[in-house]
């Protein structure tokens, strides 16, 4: 589920540029999601749709890819190999369900490493989610 971006730019003074930077430290967005933002509720007051954004949390991104299901092979307690397939594969294979272990916005949160679960009948898939440091914004 690859997004494509279109980049729009914009001449300010330096005061509104300076103002953009306090704003964005407040919200503990990016230059770029704060903009992004205020877009978006300027074109909803003047009455114009924008295109919904897409679901970002883990299992919206990689239960399901262009209709396949995750799935885990599972072997004595371990995963022995993880694949995408239309059908459920042979005996051993359980399908993959995937979480983030809070809410996810990726202007706020870095998803890390996933750490797997495996149940009776399916693995789980968790994401750890911190929050990005605002030094780096």
């Amino acid at each position: 589920m690859a997004e494509s971006f279109s980049v729009l730019q914009a001449r300010c003074t330096p005061e509104v540029a300076a103002a953009v930077g306090r704003a964005k430290q407040r919200q503990g967005v990016t230059p770029s999601e704060y903009i992004r933002q205020a877009v978006l509720e300027r074109l909803e007051r003047d009455g114009i749709e924008a295109a919904p954004i897409q679901p970002r949390d883990a299992g919206a991104l990689y239960d399901s890819v262009e209709g396949q299901q995750r799935y885990a092979w599972v072997e004595a307690g371990e995963i022995k190999a993880v694949a995408y397939s239309t059908e459920k594969p042979a005996e051993g294979w359980l399908p993959i369900v995937h979480f983030d272990s809070a809410p996810f916005d990726a202007a706020q949160h870095w998803r890390l490493a996933p750490v797997y679960s495996i149940e009776v009948d399916k693995v789980t898939c968790t994401y750890p989610i911190i929050v990005k440091s605002l030094e780096a914004m």
